[in-house]
């Protein structure tokens, strides 16, 4: 065949291919069919995963500078929505996809990778988590891991359109696979209220659980690793707005520091907002910046941090700044940085 005949093959193959961009990334074997596209084209089409019975979903390359967490988000979510179409009335979404869909920190698997739906050889096997309530029968579905729990222990809530275990119980039921650091981390996240810098606390949005609730879920019944809830929550607190800011508070109270001030507004003496910052010593002016890796690689974060930590030290504030490594893997050294700060202001530890 001439060169150029093959090249007008492959153009025609792939125009057929092409999807309409209405049905978006999930859509029915049926919605396609209404625009012309035949079960057939579906099955040949590289960027068309069926994981469920006249679904399909679309997928796409990861973004290169994606971090793995919101890999993972992005493909529990999807799938998630494409299991709404054959859920059954009496199931929803529970431990770990509940948690994603309240947008609360959950620690990374081993590998990532399975959450890369791109890949020609993806395997969706259990990545979704649904759930029914005692006594109706668990959810079937290659790519669901399903539970059957008791009424006492969960309640079923709507979220955003999602159908869901309430956020106390979908904490409660993680802990026999987290450890009590990462409960901590996970309740920081659910009792936590994003408020502007600048406004108080009361005009922003209620937090998706508050620490009584936490509390009420340890006590409606027995649960497996009801000791590890107990022990993770008095730890839990409201203000902290990532899990390094709460992998660093932690540190900091295992090495005997003061309780800080989180999600606080630094503001000069005419009372002018110079920045937030989530870990303070306000008696000593002392802040703790954790810096994750979008202050390294934002130029927009970048030239923020810039101004914000000269305005900062223009009014006498000291700044520990820590990187995300340091404070996952290099500790008890942004502590050490932390404590000396303290000293240095005057700080003298008790007895």
């Amino acid at each position: 065949m001439p060169r150029s005949s093959r090249s007008a093959r492959v153009v025609h193959v792939a125009t057929r291919l092409i999807l309409p961009a209405r049905l978006g990334s999930v859509f029915t074997v049926h919605s396609a069919e209404r625009e012309g596209a035949s079960r057939g084209r579906l099955d040949r089409h590289p960027e068309v995963r069926a994981p469920f019975p006249g679904v399909r979903i679309r997928v796409h390359p990861p973004p290169p500078d994606e971090p793995p967490w919101e890999t993972r988000r992005r493909t529990v979510l999807q799938l998630a929505a494409a299991y709404r179409h054959v859920m059954p009335k009496t199931a929803f979404f529970s431990h770990a996809t509940a948690a994603e869909i309240f947008g609360a920190p959950l620690p990374l698997p081993r590998s990532v990778l399975r959450y890369d739906l791109w890949r020609a050889d993806a395997d969706m096997c259990g990545l979704i988590e649904a759930s029914t309530l005692v006594p109706h029968r668990s959810p079937r579905a290659d790519a669901v891991t399903a539970h059957q729990l008791s009424p006492r222990l969960c309640m079923v809530i709507e979220h955003n359109g999602w159908r869901v275990s309430d956020p106390a119980s979908t904490w409660a039921m993680l802990a026999d696979r987290l450890s009590v650091t990462q409960l901590v981390v996970l309740g920081d996240g659910l009792v936590r209220r994003d408020r502007i810098p600048g406004t108080p606390i009361e005009a922003a949005p209620a937090a998706v659980a508050t620490v009584g609730e936490l509390g009420a879920a340890i006590r409606s019944g027995p649960r497996k690793g009801v000791d590890k809830l107990r022990r993770a929550l008095p730890l839990i607190r409201q203000g902290s707005s990532s899990e390094l800011e709460t992998l660093q508070r932690l540190a900091m109270r295992a090495e005997g520091l003061p309780e800080p001030q989180l999600d606080y507004d630094v503001r000069d003496e005419f009372g002018r907002l110079l920045g937030c910052t989530e870990i303070v010593y306000a008696q000593y002016k002392i802040a703790i910046e954790c810096e994750g890796d979008h202050h390294r690689t934002s130029r927009a974060q970048w030239t923020r941090d810039i101004q914000k930590y000269q305005d900062y030290m223009e009014t006498g504030w000291l700044v520990v700044r820590a990187t995300g490594h340091e404070i996952r893997y290099a500790q008890p050294e942004p502590t050490r940085r932390v404590r000396a700060a303290l000293l240095r202001r005057g700080w003298r530890p008790g007895p």
